[in-house]
């Protein structure tokens, strides 16, 4: 009942073209818990609570043979507030209480199901998060002191933005603290489309919006625009060569941070802002769907493999395929409209030209990963023993979610999203490439849902597009990137840890006052 009223309660508020609201909930002075209702946060929000709800409805499908369902549906409760927490946040106390927050229910999420792997693999992410707060604790020393150093607090606070944009590296698992987002797949399907839709992943460039003021400086903008378009180029290198499917929407969820980690570089924050909350229905929409057909598969991940086990009904193509074509960025999709006005920014100087040859190319990748899966389900084997079963819950909840996702959308369009006139010009080869590539996916569309004879050149071309552009040598070379996203998780650890036994070997005694000195400053100060 607790999510319905404040659900409805963010649905009043977002009637309202301008909403900023700053109450205090805490009696204490010096720890005081501040909430900003502001529109930027509510928008975001709405979104949160959208996906947490129809994925609660989801776990109830999906998780109904668990024993301890009750503990999996607290840790996502949790997992839920310390987000909205986030939004809301509009004081040091409140963001690091909501930061931790996000850790900890992810870690116990991830080691839902206490194997070996799973465990293993929520030590990884552990170990990357605290890498982001041990970052995260030098930010807020080096501000709260900032205000008594005077002029030489100038370039220390250029240094201490540095420290900002690592922790959101981590949570946003942008190079080099991508291996983390692979690994968090022994969580439950709910828990991952929860994580990779508007949460854990989300959690770094919402701190890097709402505290956009302290990088803006060109050097630490190109730093953010080459560490994003790095990631987004490997995230989908590596989802066009995994086999798990669940990887393969990891990486892509790769992908998706890394572009709007470069567009937050180019000093666009509205414009990544808005492509987040595309990216984040699309992708629980995708998880939700994908994990159905997990679960009624007899839990094959494999994808090439999915052909052996029996046909898919229609009404779940069409839906499987309206999501990826919105991830794809196809015209009259939401994913159209973010991606659009990306690449018209990208278009519009020629020092953005090797960003939007990235950016293109990123979106090829994505292409050519959906036409994969789509290979894979809608090409049924004569010798298949099983067939995918129809479920009602299945097709209630993505249904409600495509309802809102075009109501909501067509609400934010007219009120928040604003693009500067230099953007908004179209050439005439744009509108004539989504005329032919909305042709192409008609007729594949119907090659599908009919399964015609005639039409299946459509989906021999398309299914075969890859094979033109990569060798199957040079994707199987690009799995060695997921060892080097390890090593580079596994040596930045090492590295903290070796710096912290040396620094407490070379102090000995010293380093407790020193401590100590440190934490009665920073509760001065605070």
């Amino acid at each position: 009942m607790f999510i319905f009223k404040l659900f409805f309660l963010l649905v009043i508020l977002l009637m309202s073209n301008y909403v900023i609201i700053i109450f205090n909930i805490s009696e204490f002075e010096l720890y005081n818990l501040e909430f900003c209702l502001s529109m930027k946060g509510l928008c975001f929000s709405f979104l949160v609570l959208v996906v947490s709800l129809l994925i609660m409805f989801y776990s109830n499908y999906y998780m109904m043979m668990e024993f301890n369902i009750g503990f999996y549906l607290s840790l996502m409760f949790m997992f839920m507030i310390s987000m909205v927490m986030l939004l809301f946040s509009s004081n040091w106390t409140m963001t690091v209480l909501s930061w931790e927050g996000l850790g900890i229910s992810s870690f116990f999420l991830i080691n839902y199901y206490q194997s070996w792997e799973s465990y293993n693999n929520s030590l990884v992410t552990l170990m990357t998060m605290r890498i982001g707060d041990y970052f995260f604790f030098i930010f807020l020393s080096v501000y709260l002191l900032g205000s008594y150093l005077g002029h030489m607090a100038m370039e220390l606070m250029l240094l201490n933005s540095l420290w900002l944009v690592i922790l959101s590296f981590t949570k946003s698992a942008q190079l080099p603290f991508s291996g983390w987002l692979p690994k968090a797949m022994s969580a439950p399907t709910p828990t991952s489309a929860l994580v990779h839709s508007s949460t854990l992943v989300t959690a770094g460039l919402v701190l890097l919006m709402t505290y956009s003021e302290l990088i803006m400086n060109k050097y630490m903008l190109m730093f953010i625009t080459f560490a994003g378009f790095f990631t987004m180029v490997l995230g989908s290198l590596m989802a066009l060569s995994e086999k798990s499917v669940k990887k393969l929407v990891a990486y892509s969820t790769l992908s998706q941070m890394g572009l709007g980690m470069m567009v937050y570089g180019l000093g666009q924050f509205y414009m990544g802002y808005y492509n987040l909350i595309t990216h984040g229905f699309a992708k629980s929409l995708l998880f939700m769907q994908v994990g159905y057909l997990i679960h009624v598969g007899s839990n094959q991940q494999n994808w090439r493999k999915w052909n052996s086990v029996g046909s898919v009904e229609g009404l779940m193509r069409l839906q499987l395929m309206c999501t990826l074509f919105s991830l794809c960025g196809i015209a009259f999709f939401s994913g159209m409209l973010s991606k659009e006005a990306i690449l018209e920014l990208l278009n519009s100087s020629n020092w953005y030209f090797f960003l939007l040859l990235g950016v293109t190319f990123s979106i090829y990748l994505t292409f050519c990963y959906s036409i994969l899966i789509f290979k894979s389900l809608f090409s049924s084997s004569y010798g298949s023993v099983m067939s995918f079963h129809f479920s009602v819950t299945m097709i209630f909840v993505t249904l409600m979610e495509v309802l809102l996702v075009i109501c909501y959308y067509s609400w934010m369009s007219l009120n928040i999203l604003s693009i500067p006139h230099s953007f908004n010009y179209l050439e005439i080869w744009i509108p004539l490439m989504f005329l032919l590539v909305f042709i192409l996916g008609s007729l594949f569309f119907f090659s599908l849902m009919m399964d015609y004879p005639n039409f299946n050149f459509v989906l021999f071309i398309l299914s075969n597009l890859q094979h033109y552009s990569w060798s199957r040598s040079l994707l199987v070379n690009f799995k060695g990137f997921e060892s080097f996203f390890y090593f580079l998780n596994n040596s930045f650890y090492f590295f903290s840890y070796s710096f912290s036994l040396s620094f407490l070997s070379v102090n000995k005694g010293y380093s407790n006052y020193l401590m100590i000195f440190l934490l009665l400053v920073l509760l001065f100060l605070w």
